[in-house]
């Protein structure tokens, strides 16, 4: 995925402005993240890479270049 359209999707669930999303930005910071903001977050990757993601992995989503990462590992 394309990192432009991962920040506008990351911008939605968390309904951020898109050039606030930058790789260093750290997901529990954003002021409208809570547990259920965290599932849709999880849910859209899942979709994504269509196949369920390893709970080691998903508790290691800090920031958004480690969504970046995953994505890229997935290549």
């Amino acid at each position: 995925m394309k990192k432009e359209l991962l920040y506008k999707k990351l911008s939605n669930i968390f309904d951020l402005d898109v050039n606030k999303i930058k790789s260093e930005l750290i997901i529990k910071s954003i002021r409208n993240w809570d547990s259920l903001k965290h599932m849709q977050l999880i849910f859209f990757l899942e979709k994504e890479l269509k196949k369920d993601l390893d709970p080691k992995i998903i508790d290691k989503i800090k920031k958004v270049i480690d969504i970046e990462k995953i994505f890229k590992s997935e290549k």
